[in-house]
């Protein structure tokens, strides 16, 4: 087997590695949240809160200010919340790790891509061959350097 055989291999598993992974965080997810929605179901009502005397003496006699930003105390006209169904709950939870799953996969396409892979390989010996010359350079130096100690 040649060397682009190999390569080629060893992305293959690498790729499968990764949505092994994947899978598992998704699924690992799903099972939390399914949890999580039974506990909910089958959590009781809150009781009432308990209002301290000031904070009841505060809510009779009430302040006018410049700026109101909640309507607590006040008589509400909007309708009664909308229940929030488990399928918006679930995808909502869901959305971030799949789209960061979908990130990341795309991410590996995009660097074993051969574009990606010609232009590292330009660059590593770029720098290769840069490296190279700068070592010449420098012992050539180190020479000359040499050479004038022995010369004086």
């Amino acid at each position: 087997m040649d060397a682009g055989t190999w390569a080629l291999l060893g992305a293959v598993v690498l790729l499968a590695l990764v949505v092994g992974l994947l899978a598992g965080v998704v699924i690992g997810q799903r099972r939390r949240l399914e949890e999580l929605a039974a506990r909910v179901a089958h959590a009781p009502e809150p009781a009432a809160p308990v209002v301290p005397q000031q904070v009841a003496a505060q809510q009779a006699a009430p302040q006018e200010a410049e700026f109101v930003i909640t309507r607590v105390g006040q008589a509400s006209s909007d309708p009664e919340p909308v229940p929030v169904g488990n399928q918006l709950v679930l995808s909502a939870t869901l959305g971030e790790p799949l789209v960061k799953a979908a990130a990341l996969a795309h991410g590996v396409r995009r660097a074993l891509a051969p574009e990606s892979r010609n232009r590292i390989w330009f660059h590593v010996r770029q720098e290769v061959r840069h490296t190279r010359k700068q070592r010449r350079r420098e012992m050539r130096q180190a020479w000359r350097e040499k050479k004038q100690q022995e010369a004086a």
